[in-house]
């Protein structure tokens, strides 16, 4: 799967580019992160409208409501990315009432030892998307933590990709490879 940081949401983005990528590389899942849809809280749907017909489109624009979950779907993501720290809601219940569409957690590495402040909501997802940046990574315990999520749930990685045939070793379901290493 190709993640899509949303330094690279700009219009100078071709489509056909990362149409050619995909294609060369054998991609058909984009997974987008809104980096300010998530900090501040104002996605860029006009940008998801513009890939949703071509890929499976992962979005994860922090939504925390079910109203920024029905602009997610009408956007074009066909799986919905929640994260446990902005989610205000106490399940994914209203969710899973007005959609079939897959729910992901996605969490910072350096929040996994807070899962089980999560777990109601981790036990209703479909799956978890995991980021693991050189400031979060993973302690023993955290690593012991994700070795049992990944035995209950599809479990999808990103980090560095010299790590890829490590997280592989563990039987995840998925590493997101970022486009800057195709761009």
């Amino acid at each position: 799967m190709l993640y899509l940081p949303s330094k690279y949401h700009k219009k100078e983005l071709s489509l056909g580019h990362l149409k050619e990528c995909m294609q060369k590389e054998g991609f058909t899942d984009l997974y987008v992160i809104d980096e300010r849809g998530i900090t501040k809280n104002e996605p860029q749907y006009e940008f998801y409208q513009r890939f949703s017909s071509l890929y499976n489109l992962w979005v994860d624009t922090g939504p925390r409501e079910i109203g920024d979950v029905v602009d997610d779907i009408f956007s074009g993501a066909n799986k919905i990315v929640i994260r446990g720290d902005l989610w205000m809601d106490e399940s994914l219940e209203a969710i899973r009432a007005m959609t079939h569409h897959d729910i992901y957690l996605a969490f910072d590495g350096k929040m996994i030892g807070r899962v089980t402040e999560n777990q109601h909501l981790l036990n209703a997802a479909d799956g978890v998307i995991l980021f693991i940046t050189e400031q979060a990574r993973l302690s023993f315990s955290d690593e012991a933590e994700m070795n049992r999520i990944i035995n209950k749930k599809p479990v999808y990685i990103f980090d560095n990709p010299c790590n890829e045939e490590k997280w592989k070793e563990k039987e995840i379901n998925g590493f997101l490879q970022d486009i800057a290493m195709y761009m």
